[in-house]
């Protein structure tokens, strides 16, 4: 990719930061590297993602476990071998619903330890055909506008299909109807909103409503409303 849109002018490889200071004075940014050198601008994209730095929980007797533990977000290279082992998984996240069946292909005994189930389908992920390589491509455009209207960024065929004769399909049918309903009168009110106030900034509360799974009330979700 570098080659293919001559971006290796443009890049130092193998190069870690330090730190990053930034001056009000001059509005720019001063990162530090790991060999001592120094660059500025005036715009600083980290891009580290919200997962470079894995979270250890602080669980009561860690320290003074005997056996080997494992991290997901710490995870050897060389990989690890649990043939014939007792294991113990804590957590069902992302990670844990991945690594949880193929230690189980090894352990003798498997223990998972969870809070909240989660619903996980396939990605589906497969190669593509330089057919469907060449269509995505021609339609960049299209796509990228369909997905900044979509609920999740994710443009996907809707779903067709009759309700079960139970008549939960129905059900749920009329629930995705109602959500999208109240997206659209919360995406009118917005905009009626930015119309009202012009250039002024738009000022929000936030109110904190239970996920409809989640029947603890552990999860919540936070819903923009703009103040009349």
């Amino acid at each position: 990719m570098a080659d293919r849109f001559d971006l290796r002018k443009d890049i130092d490889f193998n190069t870690s930061v330090q730190g990053a200071r930034y001056d009000e004075s001059s509005d720019t940014w001063t990162v530090t590297l790991e060999d001592g050198g120094q660059a500025s601008a005036r715009y600083l994209v980290t891009a580290v993602g919200c997962l470079s730095a894995s979270q250890v929980p602080d669980f009561e007797g860690l320290g003074s476990f005997s056996g080997p533990t494992y991290h997901t977000g710490r995870w050897p290279h060389e990989g690890v071998d649990f043939t014939g082992q007792r294991v113990a998984v804590i957590g069902t996240g992302s990670s844990g619903i991945q690594a949880i069946p193929m230690i189980a292909q090894q352990a003798a005994h498997l223990t998972v330890f969870q809070r909240t189930p989660n619903f996980s389908i396939p990605a589906q992920n497969r190669p593509l055909s330089e057919d469907e390589q060449r269509r995505v491509k021609a339609e960049y455009r299209q796509l990228r506008a369909d997905a900044r209207l979509s609920a999740s960024g994710v443009v996907t065929p809707a779903s067709v299909g009759s309700a079960p004769e139970d008549g939960r399909g129905s059900a749920h049918c009329g629930a995705r109807s109602a959500v999208g309903d109240r997206r659209s009168r919360l995406r009118g009110r917005l905009r009626r909103h930015r119309r009202e106030r012009g250039s002024q900034p738009c000022v929000s509360r936030f109110r904190a409503r239970p996920h409809p799974h989640d029947r603890a009330g552990i999860g919540r979700r936070r819903v923009a409303v703009p103040d009349r």
